[in-house]
C-alpha cells in the first residue's frame, strides 16, 4: 500500500469509528452497574431533570457533529475526544498541522453556532 492509501484507512477508520459509536448509542444505550460508589460518585446533583438535560446536551452535540464535513468532524473527534496529538492527526491525515488547526476551530465554532441556536429556539 502506498502512503497516502495508509492516510485514507486512518482518516476512514477514524469516522467510520465515531459512526459506530453513534449507531450504537441508538440501538443499545450504555448501562451501568448501580452501585453505592457510583451513587457516591455522581453526587446529590443527578437529579432525573439533571440527567434529561445532560442527555440532550449530548444529542445536540452528535447533531452538530452530523452538520460538519467529514474531515473537520474526524479532526474534532481525534483531537478532542481520542486526545491524539495535533501533529499525529496533521500526519495521519497527510495535511499540515496548520490545516488540522484551521479544522479544529472551524468544528469548536460550528459547535458554538449550533449550541447557541438550540438555546435561542428554546
Amino acid at each position: 500500500q502506498s502512503v497516502e492509501e495508509a492516510k485514507g484507512y486512518v482518516f476512514r477508520s477514524a469516522v467510520n469509528r465515531w459512526v459506530d459509536h453513534h449507531r450504537h448509542r441508538h440501538v443499545q444505550p450504555p448501562t451501568v452497574e448501580f452501585s453505592s460508589e457510583i451513587e457516591a460518585d455522581l453526587g446529590s446533583d443527578a437529579t432525573p431533570e439533571h440527567v434529561l438535560m445532560t442527555r440532550e446536551e449530548l444529542n445536540q452535540i452528535f447533531q452538530a457533529l452530523e452538520q460538519m464535513n467529514e474531515r473537520t468532524r474526524a479532526v474534532l473527534i481525534l483531537v478532542k475526544v481520542e486526545q491524539t496529538k495535533v501533529a499525529s492527526v496533521a500526519e495521519m491525515l497527510g495535511i499540515s498541522v496548520r490545516a488540522v488547526n484551521k479544522h479544529l476551530a472551524k468544528g469548536i465554532e460550528l459547535l458554538i453556532r449550533h449550541r447557541k441556536r438550540q438555546e435561542w429556539l428554546r
